[in-house]
């Protein structure tokens, strides 16, 4: 799996949310569906608020039907992104 790197943005708990979401929520929770659902079915992964470029590649074999759910919040401008991005923000 190709890993973007990443480790230069954000604060140190956003960087900890992304590299969990990474190294265990998507990974553990694609097995989960997987081993409990029909073949076919969709997962969808977290993006911990990072851009698409920057989410590992998710490929077949290994993965199949994943879609990312990202949320980004454009109307709140650089003012409060930068804000949240904050170690206390």
């Amino acid at each position: 799996m190709h890993v973007h790197n990443c480790r230069g943005g954000g604060s140190a708990h956003s960087r900890f949310v992304y590299f969990k979401v990474q190294d265990q929520i998507n990974p553990l929770g694609y097995a989960a569906v997987r081993n409990a659902s029909a073949p076919g079915l969709n997962v969808v992964f977290q993006t911990a608020f990072r851009s698409f470029a920057e989410q590992p590649a998710y490929e077949p074999p290994s993965y199949e039907g994943v879609w990312f759910d990202d949320h980004n919040y454009q109307c709140f401008g650089d003012y409060w992104n930068g804000l949240a991005l904050q170690d206390n923000g």
